[in-house]
């Protein structure tokens, strides 16, 4: 090739090596690309990069070229035998006890990748499993331990949230199992307590739950919603209310859109690495991307709130949507001859408990406008359920307790649940004893 050529060649790729680097970094501030990195900017920058490389290197870019491309070979095939290699180690330490595979240790198997199953209508429930403390049957519901099999058990159905589920408590520590502890106590016949929490259920997911199982000819005698916390949770990304949990996420799966950076795909694609939870089994955290996301909900809640939003409008929605659930149900237990008692949970922002220095840390980690929103539903919800019977505000439960009983906002430990169980338990009873 002419050195002519070859010049006129290296002056280009030297020009769109740079152009196309600076393009791929700056789409998103000129309109050319969506939030954050995609993988198209990033193949756009290598190929800057090779092109730069190319100008550098002229008449010696083909033995370079050669060369870097063996060493990413060597690189790529070395990660291929360590991630198999990891793979096999997690699997025989999963069958020997001593690791949970796909299962985050700091964040416990709800939060983790992998441990939700499609379900129709309510979108998922959780995958069966039996690990220590934690049994989770076929159809993805939490075993309440000493459930009567008797054919006259009175049947409670228990419906709720991740906290009903019992996130970070045995089987024996659920809200579910001391019902039926407490039942049991007070009644003279067998009790049967079914436990339906399922990990960031919302009311609507529970009410429909409720009605693919009177569907199924499975009626109980008394049903029981523990509520609150999710409805809030699922309206403050959007400022409405009436959204499931990732209702984004399922949106733009219907759609065929991508919705996600490279950036949160990369992350995704490393925490699902046998590799790298292996690692953060033994050395510490993996790669997180819940942080940011957080952050990026309260960022666009304070747009939402900068565009006329306000606190108190979508508290009344949230509970206006609760209130509409809540009246299906009773129209359901009505038809089917069921009671029904609904309670809004108790949470680390309501209430006047004397929070503990532990508690205290996990609230001063929360955003000021969801805390505002927290307060703004509370007060509407209690103002709710002075007027609606069968409705039990119960956020100011632990307002004489000292101890701890959050293990962060709304998930109690067994103390906490006992307390709430119990109380449960209470008007529950008198109910049954009817029956």
């Amino acid at each position: 090739m002419r050195d002519r050529t070859v010049g006129f060649l290296r002056m280009l790729a030297g020009v769109l090596g740079p152009v196309l680097i600076v393009g791929s970094i700056l789409a998103e501030p000129l309109g050319l690309g969506s939030r954050g990195i995609s993988p198209g900017q990033v193949c756009i920058a290598l190929v800057g990069c090779v092109l730069l490389w190319g100008s550098i290197a002229g008449r010696n870019f083909p033995h370079s070229y050669r060369g870097a491309g063996t060493i990413v070979l060597s690189v790529l095939l070395l990660l291929l035998v360590l991630e198999g290699g990891a793979l096999v180690l997690a699997t025989v330490m999963g069958r020997a006890g001593l690791y949970t595979p796909g299962v985050d240790p700091d964040r416990g198997v709800l939060d983790t990748p992998g441990n939700l199953r499609y379900r129709p209508y309510v979108m998922w429930r959780h995958r069966s499993m039996s690990e220590p403390g934690t049994t989770v049957n076929a159809e993805g519901i939490r075993i309440t331990p000493r459930l009567y099999d008797a054919q006259d058990a009175l049947k409670v159905f228990v419906f709720g949230g991740s906290t009903v589920w019992g996130f970070g408590v045995r089987d024996t520590c659920t809200i579910p199992f001391y019902i039926q502890q407490g039942l049991e106590e007070e009644m003279d016949r067998p009790v049967a307590v079914t436990n339906f929490g399922q990990n960031m259920y919302v009311s609507t997911q529970n009410l429909i739950e409720l009605e693919m199982q009177l569907q199924a000819g499975n009626v109980p005698d008394a049903v029981v919603f523990y509520d609150g916390v999710n409805d809030i949770f699922g309206a403050y990304p959007h400022g409405k209310a009436g959204y499931h949990y990732n209702s984004r996420g399922v949106s733009r799966a219907l759609e065929g859109t991508s919705g996600c950076t490279g950036t949160e795909a990369l992350v995704t694609m490393l925490r699902s690495s046998s590799l790298v939870q292996l690692l953060h089994h033994w050395l510490g955290p993996p790669p997180a991307g819940g942080e940011e996301r957080v952050t990026r909900a309260a960022e666009e809640f304070q747009g939402l709130l900068d565009r006329g939003l306000s606190f108190d409008s979508l508290a009344t929605e949230i509970v206006g949507v609760y209130a509409a659930n809540a009246r299906m149900v009773r129209a359901l237990g009505s038809e089917y001859g069921f009671d029904c008692l609904f309670f809004w949970q108790p949470h680390a922002l309501a209430g006047d408990k004397d929070l503990t220095e532990e508690e205290a840390n996990i609230v001063s980690a929360e955003d000021p406008n969801l805390e505002a929103l927290f307060d703004a539903a509370y007060r509407e919800a209690a103002a709710a359920a002075d007027t609606t019977e069968g409705w039990y505000y119960i956020a100011d439960i632990f307002s004489d307790t000292s101890v701890t009983v959050y293990t962060d906002v709304c998930q109690l430990n067994s103390r906490g649940n006992r307390m709430v169980a119990d109380t449960m338990a209470s008007l529950l009873a008198p109910k049954l004893r009817l029956r």
